[in-house]
Order: C-alpha cells, then structure tokens, then sequence
C-alpha cells in the first residue's frame, strides 16, 4: 500500500488527489486511492455521478464557503487543460440564475469580484415571483466522462486504484501508510471508525433528456425548491433537468409524479426547451452528501498515523471542492507549533514594535488591493479574536472620524464602505480646515501591550510552545523534525543572516501615553508628510494614545521634548475636548515601524528542501492588516507543502 491513501473515488476524492499531487508535491506512485465503487459504477451510495454538474449559486453565505467557490472557480481552467481541454467533459456556458428572495449582499459582492461576464438582470426583466438574478459564464460538466478522465490522468501518472469495501477506517492503513484521506461522502455515516451521525442525504431527482438547441444554464432557487437546467457537455447534447432538495429521503427509486414536476418547472423556466420534441434519456435520483454544522475538514490521530476527513459537502462539491484540501491541515495541533523570539509580550525593547503601537483600524495602509484585503479579512474577523479571548482582553470596538488633507482615492474609499461598521462620509462643510476628505465608522481598537500578553496566554492554554532565544541566522530556527519556519521578524529582518533584506527600514514613530478617561473615541488626520491620530486604549482605564511621526529611516528609540510638545499642539487642536479635563502625561515612547520598500513580503523559500514563509514589512498596519496578511503566508505554506508536511 501507498504512503498516501485517498478513501472515495468521487469527486471530493478526485479532487483531494489532484491537489495531493499539484499543490503538495507528493509523487503519484505514492497515492493509492481505494474505493467500492469507481467512475464508470452506479450506485444510489456513488453520488457523483449523478451530479447536475455545473458550478452554481447553491452554495451557503458564509464568508469561508464563498471563498471555497472562488478558489475552485478560479483554478478549474487548470484541469481542464491538464486532461486535454474542454473534451474531458469540462466546459464554460452561459447561466442564468434566479432567486426568489435577494441572496444577500456578501454572496454577490464575492461572486462579481471574479465570475467571467457578470451582470444583474434588471428588475423590469425577471420573471414573475423573481426578486432577483444574474447572468455568467460558468463551469459545466459532463459528471460521468469527467470522472472517469480524471481517473484515467491520475492511472498515467502513476496513482493506484484499488477497488475494495471497507467496513471501518483502519482498513485503510497498511504498515507503510502514513496519512489517509476520507472522502467517503454519505459513506461517513456508516463506516466503522467514523459512523458521523450527523452526516445525512439530501435527495434529488432529474431528467436527463436530448435537447441540442439549448446550450445554456439555468437556474431559479426558492426557500424549499431548486429548479435547475444544465447542458452537459460533449454529452451528444444530454440536458439535465431538476430538481429537488429533499432532506434525509434516503431512496434511490424514482417517482413519475416528480418527473412530471420537473418538466413543469423547467419548462416554464427555459420555454425554449419545448422548441423541438422532448426526447427523455433517463429518469435517476441521487443522494448528496450533506452534514449538519457543515462539510468536516478535520485532522486526527489514528494510532499514531493521520486521519484527514473531507467529506459532508452535500451538492457543491464539484463547485467547492477543490478548494477543500486546501483547509485539510487546518486542524495543526498546537502542540506542533514553536515560537522562537528573543522579546516576547512583557518586554519593552526598541526593536520589539508591536507594544508601542498606537493600535487601532485605520486608514493608513496604502491602496493597493492586496493590501486592501487583508484590512478587509483583518477587521472582518477580530471578532473572532475577540470571542475566543473573551471580554477585557484589550480588544474592543469604539467610534472613529478620520480626515485626509488630500483625497485618498475612490480605490480606498469604494472598499472601505463595503465593509465598515457605521460607515458615513462627512460633509465638506463639516471639515476642519485643511481637510479634504473625512469619513466616521466604528472601529477597532487595542491596548497593545494588554492585548499581546492575553493572546500569548491563549496561545499557550492551547498547547502552543514559546521559546525566547536570539537567532544570528533563520536556519537556527530549524530542528531535525521542523517542516516549516514563518519568518515574521518585522525589522529584524533587515540584520539577521540569511534574510539580510536591505529593503527594511524604520518608520519612526513618537507617542504621548495619557491619562484621559473622558475620551472615547478615535480622532486621526493623515497629511502628506504626517500623521496626528488621538486613539483611546480600551480596558486599559482611562489610557489615550496621542501622536505622532511618520520618519523614515529613523533609528534612534530616543523621544524628545519639542516632539511632544507638537504632538500635544496637534492632537488638542483636532479634538479640543482632550483638555475638557486636566490630563496626565503617563509616558512617553518612541517605537519603530517594520517597513519595507514595495512593500510587505509575503513569500515562500525552499531552504534545504523545506519552507521558509517570509511574513514582514508591514509599516503601521500590522494589527489592522495582520489577520489578513497572516492568512495568505499560511496559504502560500498550504499551496507549497500541503499534507506533505505531515508525511
């Protein structure tokens, strides 16, 4: 048996070994898939076949499954053309999609960011009880061809298919396996080993019948129906008609009374469909593999050896799945993660910015849409954050008016608004004088110091292991068991060997820490050569941050008088009500900024033949567009090493 075992020969199954293979490096000959039943079977218990097949609005809302879509939408031109191009049963149409309530703002907003040729129906032109629709141009395929190509490429290649029926998990392991995939879709629920009870069909039924004129999708999505038309192609013009939804319906029979439904509800959708003699090919039913709480993408031990679940993704796994392997190391155990630092949160060093930071959400990041995203991801999710540390933890959201004395572009400004919480542009003759520009929204603030010593703890509470020591150079980071480093050595990175990036330097920065408990909110002006930002530090009682200075290559953590005496001057000017009461000078500090020109580098380096993730510069916006930035190094780490760096 191979070092890697994929359980399922569906699409989920397909798609996991395709990624194994292009995203993890890991050589064919040592993937073995197994399976009871491979493309080219029938089974009511072997749902892919009996897909619609098209890539499809059906999808949840939520922000990971509409990221899950985009991925696999954006990469199917791939295999398309490593399986010889459109003939292998995958091909781009035309789709019309219908709801019978608007789908929501998130969903649109993420579709029209990268389907090809999107538009939105105008009202006057949708049909009768529609609130909404849109056009594509979309994936289609031909299930049954498709699989059985994707299956013949991975044979060329050198993958294994073994047919056998398991009846518990540890089946799968033979003394030199080290990693098995289950992707045993509604097989989860009932193979020994696994038995989730909460995995259950989704029935649905179609019509499969030849109709050459209509070379177009439709769908129209009700709160309890789906009506769907999908041509499939290189089919000798098969279209698949449907459907239904039907929750824990368990049969595989066919019902002539919803046959006669679906034709009704297809042809009034698409009328066209009756422009030439209905010819039905066949009537067949199909069990999605749906799951309550959602698709399992999980990592567990099994004696030793790694069990990676992929399996509950009910009727989108053509459109979703391939970017489910993506998540499949989600689950790393804490305990395998180490975090080398010669300062850690307590400390209070020049070269250890992060507790001098002001610390809120603004609008200092530059425009670029890179940059823009993980703001956007930042913001988004410090909810989450928030939740898992719990109240008090120096995390919380307070009211922000931010001016601008040059206009910052609609770039910055059309995605801000997407997004913030309370978002309002202020009047022009509500600006200060100087000011072009001004916005209000609710923002986040941190008490920074507060903030990383509590995320260190739950960190810690998780298993994570903090080790401080001193690096002269990035491989000391490495032991003999390490798979991969993530260098986030923020301005360290321009003097440690090995990395030596001479275009790191310092933003300087000096701050005023008062005591000022009557201010709440957060008050910054951004002028061509400065920045004035009035922050309030929440559970921190009373603390504001007042500054400060933008000075590019400024070493020194020195503060000096006539600096704080301007950051008073400027900061009492643009929020009078600072001095409503007497305040106390707590402190003064100085910190610097890890910048870096063109900006933050975020990148994976093979060093002796394992991952080094470069994850730095990033100026003042390290806590607002951290999150983000963080996200894509651990998905550069995904695409470049995937499960190998379990193997």
């Amino acid at each position: 048996m191979s070092e890697v075992v994929v359980v399922g020969a569906g699409i989920i199954g397909l798609y996991t070994t395709y990624c194994l293979i292009n995203d993890g490096g890991i050589s064919p000959d040592k993937i073995t898939v197994l399976a009871k039943y491979m493309p080219g079977d029938q089974s009511i218990f072997y749902t892919s076949p009996w897909a619609g097949g098209n890539f499809s609005c059906i999808t949840p809302n939520d922000k990971e499954t509409l990221a899950l879509d985009k991925y696999t939408y954006t990469h199917l031109a791939e295999i398309q053309k490593k399986l010889g191009g459109p003939t292998c049963g995958l091909d781009m149409k035309h789709s019309t999609e219908l709801w019978d309530e608007y789908p929501g703002d998130e969903k649109i907003n993420s579709l029209k960011s990268y389907i090809k040729d999107f538009k939105v129906i105008a009202k006057q032109n949708l049909p009768h009880g529609v609130q909404y629709g849109i056009t594509l141009t979309t994936w289609d395929f031909n299930c049954p061809m498709f699989l059985t190509n994707f299956k013949k490429y991975f044979e060329n290649i050198g993958v294994k298919f073994v047919r056998k029926e398991l009846s518990h998990i540890s089946q799968a392991y033979q003394a030199d396996t080290k990693v098995v995939f289950n992707c045993t879709g509604i097989g989860a629920r009932s193979i020994a080993g696994v038995s989730d009870d909460k995995v259950y069909p989704t029935r649905g039924q179609v019509v499969v019948v030849r109709a050459p004129h209509i070379k177009e999708n439709r769908m129209r999505w009700g709160a309890d129906y789906a009506t769907y038309i999908i041509p499939r192609p290189y089919s000798n013009n098969e279209l698949v008609l449907g459907g239904f939804l039907q929750k824990d319906n368990w049969t595989g029979d066919t019902f002539e009374l919803e046959t006669e439904d679906i034709l009704r509800r297809t042809t009034e959708l698409f009328p066209e469909i009756l422009d030439r003699p209905l010819e039905i090919i066949r009537v067949a039913a199909g069990l999605r593999p749906s799951r309550h709480g959602g698709v399992r993408i999980e990592v567990e031990n099994v004696e030793e050896k790694l069990l990676v679940h992929n399996y509950g993704a009910s009727g989108y796994g053509y459109q979703a799945g391939l970017a489910y392997c993506l998540l499949e190391v989600a689950s790393v155990p804490g305990s395998k993660i180490r975090v080398i630092a010669e300062y850690l949160p307590g400390d209070s060093s020049i070269n250890f910015t992060s507790p001098w930071a002001g610390g809120n959400f603004s609008c200092i990041s530059p425009n670029d849409q890179d940059t823009l995203a993980f703001d956007k991801f930042t913001y988004l999710n410090l909810e989450k954050i928030l939740a898992e540390l719990g109240p008090r933890c120096g995390l919380a959201m307070k009211p922000s008016t931010e001016f601008w004395d040059v206009y910052p572009g609609d770039v910055k400004i059309n995605s801000l608004k997407t997004y913030l919480k309370d978002f309002k542009v202020i009047s022009r003759s509500s600006l200060p004088d100087g000011v072009a520009f001004g916005i209000s929204y609710k923002t986040w603030n941190f008490y920074c110091p507060f903030f990383l010593s509590n995320l260190k703890r739950y960190l810690m509470r998780h298993g994570v292991t903090f080790e401080r020591q001193k690096l002269t150079h990035i491989s000391q980071a490495y032991l003999p068991h390490t798979e991969a480093v993530f260098n986030c050595t923020g301005i360290g990175s321009f003097s440690i060997s090995g990395i030596k990036d001479t275009k790191v330097y310092p933003t300087r920065g000096q701050v005023l820490v008062v005591n000022a408990p009557h201010v709440q909110e957060n008050r910054m002006r951004w002028g061509e050569d400065y920045a004035t930002y009035i922050i309030p530090r929440p559970d921190s009682k009373g603390q504001v941050i007042l500054g400060g200075f933008l000075q590019k290559d400024n070493w020194t953590g020195d503060t000096f008088e006539e600096e704080s005496k301007d950051i008073l001057l400027r900061t009492t000017t643009l929020l009078p009500k600072i001095l409503d009461k007497p305040i106390e000078i707590i402190g003064t500090a100085a910190g610097l900024r890890p910048s870096r020109h063109g900006g933050a580098r975020i990148q994976a380096d093979i060093v002796d033949g394992k991952l080094l993730i470069h994850n730095y510069g990033a100026g003042g916006y390290g806590y607002q567009a951290g999150l983000g930035m963080s996200k894509k190094a651990v998905e550069l780490y995904l695409e470049n090493k995937m499960l190998l760096c379990k193997l």
